[in-house]
């Protein structure tokens, strides 16, 4: 088995924030079939927060009939993450969850420091990231960051 032929891990980071325009829809529907078709990823991670993260997973899933090798695996910072959804983002949230084949409690309980738990696991545990970043600032900037340190690759789909 060569590295090539090595399954990888890719996670997703992007702001809670964002339009869902058809060029940022392209832009990571192109990137997910790039990662799976020329990187050999199978794994993808979300942290399934509003905006990209919730984005990135319907994407995912969006593949897995022509890709059934693929898993998307749900990483949350703990049980009650959707408690201020909105009932149209909560039950998105809800639709996705049980579609995933993981879902991952970083924490139980909501505290200060559950969503940089999430973040470092997703980092911790992927080979490259596809990230929609803007703003050198939270949680998002936070996990780049952290991944750019650790040398994951990162392709940020707000730049390309």
């Amino acid at each position: 088995m060569t590295k090539q032929d090595v399954p990888k891990i890719c996670c997703f980071t992007g702001h809670r924030h964002i339009i869902a325009t058809p060029e940022l829809n392209y832009k990571l529907h192109e990137a997910i079939s790039f990662a799976i078709t020329e990187e050999n990823v199978q794994t993808f991670m979300s942290g399934m927060a509003l905006g990209f993260d919730m984005l990135a997973a319907e994407t995912v899933l969006s593949f897995k009939e022509a890709y059934p090798q693929i898993d998307l695996h749900c990483i949350l910072p703990c049980r009650d993450q959707d408690k201020y959804f909105s009932e149209v983002d909560k039950k998105r949230y809800l639709n996705i969850l049980s579609c995933a084949d993981k879902i991952v409690y970083t924490s139980q309980d909501y505290s200060p420091w559950c969503m940089h738990v999430r973040n470092d696991y997703l980092v911790d545990y992927a080979d490259l990231a596809l990230a929609y970043l803007v703003n050198n600032r939270g949680g998002t900037f936070y996990t780049v960051s952290r991944a750019i340190k650790k040398g994951i690759p990162i392709k940020n789909l707000a730049l390309s």
